[in-house]
């Protein structure tokens, strides 16, 4: 029983953590497209021009395609803006998963080496090298963009995670019942925001369901 109630302790803490970091993100959304680091991609002009939910690519990932070279600029943008490359890409658990096929589908290109038709370069070589991070409180139709410092140059800080009280209970009563929750206190900050970017994606409920 103590086993199960720290895993639940943990998962909770971990979904909390996430949910305060979409949170920021999405706020600091206005500062990104002042840096001129978001983009949109709408999806709809894949669309046949007889209607419906025909598309011209033959599948999901031919239509994903063309954010990779959406997030080869953003990738040039934040290195103008603050002199690094961001390594790291947050997305919802669906669109994670069709970057994770994309990713899997370029490095498969380059390894053939039988003349396929693919990307290559600078376009694919960054986005191969990018971890790809998933949530389910991240909104599928984003995309971030984030940079993360390398060893313990904390001057280059971009997410910055306050921990001044792990754990500690407290106890409510509620229609005459007592209830006991295990918090933490804590703060997540984003000090830099030139140092992130923003894909929009939107009609892609066709696609992700």
């Amino acid at each position: 029983m103590v086993r199960t109630l720290s895993e639940a302790i943990r998962l909770q803490m971990l979904l909390n953590k996430d949910f305060d970091l979409s949170y920021y993100l999405q706020a600091h959304e206005p500062e990104m497209a002042a840096n001129q680091a978001s983009l949109l991609l709408d999806l709809d002009r894949y669309k046949t021009t007889s209607g419906g939910n025909q598309y011209q690519p033959a599948n999901v990932l031919d239509v994903f395609k063309s954010i990779i070279p959406m997030i080869s600029s953003i990738r040039r943008r934040v290195r103008a803006n603050f002199r690094a490359d961001p390594q790291y890409l947050i997305a919802g658990m669906k669109t994670a998963s069709v970057l994770e096929s994309l990713q899997d589908y370029m490095v498969n290109f380059s390894e053939t080496r039988r003349g396929e038709a693919g990307f290559k370069g600078d376009t694919n070589i960054g986005f191969s090298k990018m971890s790809i991070l998933h949530s389910d409180v991240i909104p599928d139709n984003k995309v971030y963009v984030v940079y993360k410092p390398t060893g313990d140059d904390l001057s280059r800080s971009v997410l910055i995670d306050l921990v001044y009280k792990p754990l500690y209970m407290i106890e409510e009563v509620t229609n005459s019942v007592k209830r006991t929750f295990v918090r933490s206190r804590s703060a997540l900050e984003i000090v830099n925001p030139e140092a992130l970017g923003v894909i929009t994606v939107s009609n892609y409920q066709d696609l992700l369901g």
